[in-house]
């Protein structure tokens, strides 16, 4: 009885103080960070020799959808999943796991009509651990299939397994805030985000014997800035304590953008080299996520609701497919310079379509039953 009481009540406060859904206008912004891992990619590849690569923006756009997703998905956990952290985490695979096997198949189809030999021969056992690569679970998977180099056919996939690593530590925080123990979640919530903090800044910058946990613990300022937001939002943190949070999820983000470096990612921080466009890169990963929390207050007076929802629905799908699209378009095309980039972009928005009319449309009343509510209007 009284533990039924303790969640009662805790139910109860979480009900009064938590905000209706509503729509965050982040669709234009996220569309452009994909297109900025695009141009990342598409860049060397039609012909473009400069500078501009040193300043590392395409994983500085990847570090601002890391912050954005601790964001929504936090905010997402706030509103639907309270006391269902399998239903979130099975939303997550639902969501994020189909398109990828579509974007896995795409890649598998170009490389049989235009074969690249920087890729390793395609086998069945290499395919199957492929098709399992956004988990980080993939030192089982590839036991499994019986591979020990799996060769990623879609080398943006690092990124889904950090995006997943997520997803697991809130899932197990949202089966934590069940329990009547952590009936006062909120102090729980920032002694957790402390500790991910102060875990990063030794990790990172002092080493660990443990490079996957060092790898994932590399990014995880920019999830623990995102999810301070949402937890300040909806009052889940008390303001000074959000805000003391969010300073040093702040600081310690900067520092990453600032020396991370994408050949070296076993180095420490501080014997990375760190050079003019090194600051650059920090300051353009400042200026996106400043972009980025602009466009949630004023976007909406700009832009119509429907088409930044659309932006936002072909995000995903841009950032699985422009490596194929780039591939085909090299492959079966003169093009070099901005006519080549034009005609991969287009591409990429095709292929991109395609899975999004098809697989997520398909995918959309699951994730609704599994949300137990709508997505706000």
């Amino acid at each position: 009885m009284a533990t039924a009481a303790i969640l009662t009540e805790e139910r109860r406060r979480t009900d009064a103080t938590t905000p209706p859904a509503r729509y965050r206008y982040l669709g234009s912004v996220r569309l452009l960070l994909a297109s900025m891992v695009f141009l990342w990619h598409a860049l060397p590849v039609f012909g473009f020799k400069s500078d501009i690569g040193a300043t590392k923006f395409g994983p500085v756009a990847v570090f601002v959808f890391f912050v954005l997703s601790g964001f929504i998905i936090a905010e997402g956990a706030f509103t639907f999943y309270r006391n269902k952290p399998l239903a979130f985490f099975g939303n997550r695979i639902v969501r994020l796991w189909p398109p990828y096997i579509f974007a896995v198949l795409v890649m598998l189809v170009v490389l049989t009509i235009a074969p690249d030999p920087g890729f390793p021969p395609n086998t069945a056992g290499r395919i199957g651990a492929n098709l399992f690569g956004l988990f980080p679970t993939v030192p089982l998977t590839d036991w499994i299939f019986g591979v020990k180099e799996r060769g990623e056919l879609l080398g943006i996939v690092w990124a889904l397994r950090v995006e997943f690593a997520f997803y697991i530590v809130l899932a197990a925080g949202l089966c934590l805030a069940c329990r009547p123990v952590v009936a006062r979640w909120p102090a729980a919530l920032a002694a957790s985000l402390w500790a991910i903090l102060i875990l990063h800044a030794v990790v990172y910058h002092l080493g660990t014997p443990a490079p996957k946990l060092t790898f994932y613990l590399t990014f995880a300022p920019y999830f623990v800035l995102g999810v301070t937001v949402a937890a300040a939002d909806h009052q889940k943190l008390k303001p000074q304590t959000a805000l003391w949070i969010g300073v040093a999820a702040l600081i310690l983000s900067v520092l990453h953008a600032l020396t991370h470096q994408v050949a070296l990612p076993r180095t420490l921080a501080w014997r990375m080299p760190v050079t003019g466009a090194s600051f650059v890169a920090a300051g353009l990963w400042l200026a996106l996520t400043l972009l980025s929390a602009a466009s949630l207050r004023h976007l909406s007076r700009v832009m119509p609701k429907r088409i930044d929802r659309l932006l936002g629905d072909l995000t995903y799908a841009v950032y699985l497919l422009h490596v194929p699209a780039i591939m085909l378009v090299d492959h079966f095309t003169e093009s070099q310079g901005i006519p080549g980039i034009l005609l991969a972009f287009i591409l990429v928005l095709i292929l991109s379509w395609a899975c999004t009319v098809t697989v997520e449309a398909a995918l959309r009343p699951i994730r609704q039953r599994l949300r137990g509510a709508p997505l706000p209007l």
